[in-house]
């Protein structure tokens, strides 16, 4: 049987030789197109977004109650309310928009930048393959603009071969891949569950690497750098967030550059809702209809989906 995930053939090494040598930085991630720092953000902020996540998960069954750490409680995905975890400006937030991270990325790229507004909690139920998410680039998901970069940071400590994240150096120089509809990965998202779009493992070329992660650490990546999580072979709920930034002087054309993930989400259900039984057969052009709704911060009403729903030629029932 051929593998569902990549195998990491090598370990990332921390690159924080490079920092304060702007040609240096430059030329790294023209070349590999991702990098991994370590000991760069507020360590104290890195534990209390741990420990408040943790409590959370706690309150809902995930993790056992009271835990120092996210110990696994043996409940399922379908147990947990993300929706919750983003209540009350939790503390990853903060984490993500904290001036530690935005002078490291601005250090790292030579000049000012947007960090979005979005800012997602992962949680990795330890052995739960089905809904951990596949091989792909996020140029294919967040649109209309490609011209933004990565981060993501884990929240504890995840030795090689307890499953972290993996990356493809170099591999943003091959442009945007074929993403394919897979029923083999499944995601969990603000309680929707849906097939993965990915692309298939033996269509990418070149070198998977890991890392032995830190909490803390900090991965940033190109929009086009194919990347992968791994499978949670530990007993620890995988805590971790991620977010997009771009440079400053570009217009803000995503609309993840400019909603929270909880107020993007609640829009989107609501563009879902006016769609009603219409593109359920093709959700790319679904897609494309909630995409031009909120990057263009346009009304959420029906003459608004009416008219885009006519203009991306939405199938209907």
């Amino acid at each position: 049987m051929a593998p569902r995930f990549p195998e990491p053939t090598r370990l990332l090494q921390p690159h924080n030789a490079l920092l304060g040598d702007r040609s240096a930085c430059a030329d790294h991630w023209s070349e590999h197109g991702c990098l991994l720092l370590r000991d760069v953000l507020d360590a104290e902020l890195v534990a209390a977004a741990r420990r408040e996540l943790t409590e959370r998960l706690g309150q809902q069954g995930a993790v056992i109650s009271g835990a120092a750490e996210p110990v696994w409680s043996g409940s399922g995905v379908s147990a947990i309310d993300a929706f919750s975890l983003y209540e009350g400006d939790p503390l990853f937030v903060a984490l993500a928009h904290s001036a530690a991270l935005r002078a490291v990325l601005e250090a790292v790229h030579g000049e000012s930048i947007h960090v979005y507004q979005s800012v997602q909690i992962r949680f990795a139920l330890p052995g739960d393959e089905l809904h951990t998410i596949p091989m792909h680039q996020d140029a294919r998901y967040i649109e209309p603009d490609s011209q933004f970069c990565a981060f993501w940071i884990p929240l504890v400590d995840i030795a090689p071969g307890e499953g972290g994240l993996a990356v493809v150096p170099r591999s943003h120089r091959s442009g945007l891949l074929p993403h394919v509809v897979s029923t083999e990965y499944y995601s969990y998202y603000m309680g929707e569950e849906r097939p993965q779009r990915c692309i298939p493992l033996d269509q990418i070329e070149g070198e998977w690497v890991g890392a032995d992660f830190k909490a803390g650490d900090l991965l940033l990546f190109d929009s086009f750098v194919v990347h992968s999580a791994l499978p949670n072979r530990s007993r620890l709920v995988r805590l971790s967030i991620d977010g997009r930034y771009q440079r400053a002087a570009r217009p803000l054309l995503n609309w993840q550059a400019r909603y929270s993930v909880r107020t993007g989400t609640e829009r989107r259900q609501a563009v879902l809702d006016l769609l009603g039984g219409r593109a359920d057969e093709d959700a790319d052009r679904r897609e494309a209809v909630i995409a031009a709704v909120l990057a263009g911060d346009l009304p959420v009403d029906a003459a608004t989906v009416d008219r885009l729903v006519t203009e991306y030629a939405v199938p209907r029932r």
